[in-house]
């Protein structure tokens, strides 16, 4: 499973914030950005449970975080692996 972490800091903790993820299980890559984030987070984990609410808590643990939403990528073939068919395509 493979999703998104995108988390507001403290001002100034984006850097902080942004090494310190590394370090968690999962996760492929960190930066720091510009606009509504500080931070955007690309992480892989073995289930859903795993990316979303163990990630968001591990998230939420560093100093300086005050906020983490994680979004699953949601892809075409994800979908049919766990046997949904996408809206829109043939069954």
């Amino acid at each position: 499973m493979e999703g998104y972490a995108l988390i507001h800091c403290e001002v100034g903790k984006a850097d902080e914030v942004a090494e310190r993820v590394t370090a968690l299980e999962g996760v492929v890559m960190a930066e720091t950005v510009t606009g509504p984030y500080d931070v955007v987070v690309r992480v892989r984990r073995a289930c859903e449970h795993d990316l979303v609410h163990c990630l968001e808590d591990e998230v939420l643990a560093i100093p300086g975080v005050t906020r983490v939403m994680v979004c699953t990528l949601a892809s075409h073939d994800r979908l049919w692996e766990i046997g949904l068919v996408p809206a829109g395509a043939a069954s």
